[in-house]
């Protein structure tokens, strides 16, 4: 892994540790595909990953309007589930160029996640996933985060991860307390912040945007499988859901399951960025 003139900077100038920072990755939107030098974007093809009950590798079409929020040049993914009466969970991902260290770094992204049932008045969309693999494509853990269709589900509860049965309908009625739950509104566009640290721990996320405002997570936490943070290759985005009926999900896509993505960067925290100038401070010191 290359390590940048920053970090080697920090180094000679004997700060208490070196950060190597990652990939700079700034999509403000997804007028046209950004896969270039630095990272590309890939579907996700199906067993591969997280991916289960998708017929085919999920479609990304950039430049898109949102039809629930209005928003314009998104990225809108549409996949097709190999049996419509169960959720198909399918993503795309975010493939480095080199492998950087994602520690320490803040992952923000800008999702509309589908709040349409279908006909059997289950949600079509029920959660959103965001997971870091290494170079050796072994998993570091990620992120979930339930859509707000059967009300609130609180922190630690994952009622569909693998090896859980799912929650029953109608569900049950929400806790009375609010804090802390970290349920993705329906039909509405939100900012999901991530403080990536060295890995998944409850409460490093926040949702920002829709009528709850401001709430932190995430809902449940993924396991790692003895993935590399400091060796990180790509980032994976995944969404879970079933059309409603044979119409698409929102009803004026295409046929199918549809999501749509805003932004997404990948920035240091502040902590880093602190680090970073007190570094490069010593190493004009030491010249002096």
């Amino acid at each position: 892994m290359k390590t940048t003139l920053i970090s080697l900077l920090i180094v000679l100038a004997g700060a208490p540790a070196a950060i190597v920072q990652a990939l700079p990755v700034q999509v403000p939107d997804f007028a046209t595909d950004p896969s270039g030098p630095a990272f590309t974007i890939q579907p996700i093809a199906p067993g591969e990953g997280l991916s289960n009950n998708i017929s085919s590798s999920p479609t990304l079409a950039y430049g898109q309007t949102d039809p629930v929020t209005g928003t314009q040049n998104t990225l809108r993914m549409n996949w097709q589930p190999i049996d419509n009466y169960e959720p198909a969970q399918a993503g795309w991902k975010l493939v480095f160029g080199e492998d950087p260290d994602v520690r320490n770094q803040v992952l923000t992204l800008s999702i509309n996640p589908p709040g349409i049932n279908n006909p059997l008045g289950v949600p079509a969309i029920t959660h959103m996933e965001v997971v870091i693999v290494d170079m050796n494509l072994k998993s570091c853990g990620g992120w979930g985060f339930n859509t707000d269709q059967m009300g609130f589900i609180t922190l630690g509860n994952d009622p569909f991860a693998a090896g859980k049965a799912p929650l029953m309908w109608p569900a049950p009625p929400p806790p009375p307390i609010p804090p802390p739950w970290a349920s993705l509104a329906n039909n509405v566009m939100q900012t999901v912040t991530i403080n990536i640290g060295n890995g998944p721990v409850a409460g490093s996320a926040t949702i920002a945007g829709g009528p709850i405002g401001q709430l932190t997570g995430p809902n449940y936490l993924l396991a790692g499988a003895g993935g590399n943070l400091a060796q990180a290759k790509q980032l994976e985005f995944y969404e879970n859901g079933n059309p409603r009926g044979v119409m698409a999900i929102p009803a004026n896509g295409p046929p199918g399951i549809n999501n749509y993505w805003d932004h997404v960067s990948l920035t240091p925290e502040p902590a880093s960025m602190t680090l970073l100038a007190v570094g490069a401070l010593g190493l004009l010191r030491r010249r002096r």
